[in-house]
């Protein structure tokens, strides 16, 4: 869920009023570098969280049962969000290979 509100809260005019390079930042300014970079650490924070907790559901009165359902379904949710933006990716880079020369 979490990547879902990064990627809504990125925006040009947030960074410049342009797209950032990849080869760094300027100070102050975001890189879609660290952007990707942050979502993607995010991602993984999620996925680790809802291990921690379905691990403690073993043990009996730990951990409620909603408690448990909720952060897999967010991390269900944050792994087909990123595995969509990865797709989106892919097809623009091969939409631009195909482009003539």
């Amino acid at each position: 869920m979490a990547a879902i509100h990064q990627i809504a809260a990125f925006s040009p005019a947030k960074v410049g009023g342009a797209m950032p390079s990849l080869g760094g930042s300027p100070a102050g300014k975001a890189s879609f570098q660290d952007f990707l970079s942050d979502s993607l650490q995010s991602a993984i924070n999620q996925q680790r969280s809802s291990e921690h907790i379905s691990a403690e559901a073993l043990v009996p009165g730990q951990v409620e049962l909603s408690e448990v359902v909720t952060s897999v379904s967010q991390a269900e949710l944050t792994l087909q969000t990123l595995l969509s933006v990865r797709d989106r990716l892919v097809t623009g880079w091969q939409e631009v290979m195909r482009m003539p020369v």
